[in-house]
């Protein structure tokens, strides 16, 4: 788009203009609260100590719900959390997990330009030591 575009707080906005004639005409507008769900996943992370990607988290902007599971590649419950500010470190029970690839899935909602999005993202993350 082209012009100067600036974010507007959501709300009502209205502009009164009179011309040369002493017209009056006034025009109102409803701008809507856009803010857009956006899901980040990494695919690998490294509890090794470094303090270099030591944990995986799932990065999600302005969720209503979240729910992360993470399962060994047998299907062995590793790790579950319905808080978007969990952090895996990498531990099942207090034990670092083997170098290993696990299976994520996310369920999530929110919103997305005024409209409900409710989703599922399931896949895989590498633990690398």
């Amino acid at each position: 788009m082209k012009g100067n575009w600036k974010l507007a707080l959501a709300g009502t906005y209205s502009v009164t203009i009179t011309d040369l004639n002493g017209c009056v005409n006034t025009a109102t507008t409803t701008v809507l609260d856009t803010v857009c769900l956006t899901l980040f996943i990494p695919n690998a992370f490294t509890p090794n100590g470094d303090n270099d990607n030591e944990v995986f988290k799932p990065v999600i902007s302005h969720p209503l719900t979240y729910s992360l599971t993470i399962y060994d590649r047998w299907g062995n419950l590793i790790f579950k959390s319905a808080d978007p500010d969990a952090e895996w470190d990498g531990t099942h029970k207090g034990v670092l997990c083997v170098a290993d690839i696990y299976i994520y899935q996310v369920e999530y909602s929110g919103y997305a330009y005024q409209k409900k999005v409710i989703g599922k993202r399931t896949g895989t993350i590498a633990l690398i030591n």
